[in-house]
């Protein structure tokens, strides 16, 4: 049983949780072992008035498909008495099967890079020819430049840092010797965090192409035609929504 604990906030449904806590490791046993520690814990008024959350948490590991699986199931105790139920599970794939797979995906990697990289040199030049430097910013295509290499390095760091991270649990595994917890928490908000960043990525890549398609006529007549209704369409969206969302709050 221990005070400490190295935790990263966890958001409810009730409210947050920012770590830390009593902490019991269910080892390796039997049902009887572990229905005696129950007991045991009922008894010693493990959960008493004050508590506010039981957290669960277990980690699985499928051989067959080179699959971890990070559950967290949590008990929320309401100051009105009731219980609200919820369950996490971070699917992980932490190591790559062989070893022509890791080169391809370092090889991508580098690659990404290289073309970031390039982007960041066309945008300093840019941003250098300007004149004034300030009509830069002004032009809305320059943001998404922007947003895109700085997502890109926060991706870049996200994944070193998450190949820190897988190290360092393998030598946790090894220290251990399977008798002791080792928590993937760590490397489960570190991998949804690099997920985020590349599906914003992503969707600003795939909205970049729009620029392209300026050059096809039908197109550009698409785009002049909604730059002339914009304020029209902000009316009709903004009392539409309106209208929407208020069925929906309804139903």
């Amino acid at each position: 049983i221990s005070l400490k604990s190295s935790t990263y906030p966890y958001f409810g449904i009730y409210t947050n949780y920012l770590g830390g806590g009593y902490i019991f490791e269910f080892m390796h046993g039997n049902s009887s072992e572990i229905i005696s520690n129950l007991s045991a814990l009922q008894e010693s008024g493990w959960i008493d008035r004050r508590t506010r959350a039981i957290f669960i948490e277990m980690t699985t590991f499928n051989p067959n498909i080179n699959l971890y699986a990070y559950f967290t199931i949590l008990f929320e105790l309401l100051p009105t008495g009731n219980m609200v139920k919820s369950i996490r599970i971070d699917p992980l794939n932490l190591f790559d099967v062989t070893q022509n797979m890791a080169s391809i995906r370092v090889l991508a990697n580098i690659i990404y890079l290289v073309f970031i990289i390039f982007f960041m040199i066309k945008e300093l030049n840019k941003f250098r020819k300007s004149k004034p430097k300030l009509s830069y910013f002004k032009d809305f295509w320059s943001y998404v430049e922007l947003s895109i290499i700085a997502l890109s390095w926060a991706s870049f760091a996200m994944y070193m840092y998450r190949l820190y991270a897988i190290s360092e649990m393998l030598e946790k595994l090894k220290k251990y010797n399977a008798n002791k917890l080792i928590r993937l928490q760590s490397i489960a908000t570190w991998n949804e965090s690099l997920a985020i960043c590349l599906a914003f990525c992503t969707g600003l890549a795939t909205f970049r192409f729009i620029k392209l398609l300026k050059l096809n006529r039908r197109v550009n007549v698409l785009t002049l035609t909604l730059r002339y209704a914009f304020s029209e369409l902000v009316s009709f969206g903004i009392v539409f929504f309106l209208i929407y969302l208020s069925f929906v709050q309804f139903a």
